[in-house]
């Protein structure tokens, strides 16, 4: 997700991912959304089927940032920044998407005039 990303943001307009298996458990419909394969309801379908509620308040978290950076990467501020509110409101702080969106909160804050 983080290289599919990582392109985009530079502008390529059909990232590539290195050549492996990509299982179909998740973040599979993560990376499925990043690539238009699915649709944001289809990726909020999938978040709903894991039963736990601690693992899918977790998938949550790695769904709205990753959603929020492919709004950033379309020029999409004020959608990006909605969606990295909410990755922050999750609260599960012990994940990387939670303070990378906390620091893109910060960087889209100091763009705004």
């Amino acid at each position: 997700c983080f290289l599919w990303i990582a392109q985009k943001r530079t502008g390529t307009a059909e990232p590539t991912l290195i050549s492996r298996r990509i299982p179909g458990t998740w973040p599979a419909p993560i990376l499925d959304s990043l690539r238009g394969k699915i649709t944001e309801t289809e990726l909020a379908d999938a978040i709903s089927a894991e039963r736990d509620s601690h693992r899918q308040r977790e998938i949550l978290t790695e769904a709205l940032f990753y959603t929020g950076q492919k709004h950033r990467a379309q020029n999409r501020a004020d959608e990006a920044q909605k969606y990295f509110a909410a990755t922050v409101d999750l609260q599960v702080s012990y994940f990387i998407e939670h303070h990378l969106a906390t620091a893109e909160l910060d960087k889209l804050r100091h763009q705004q005039p």
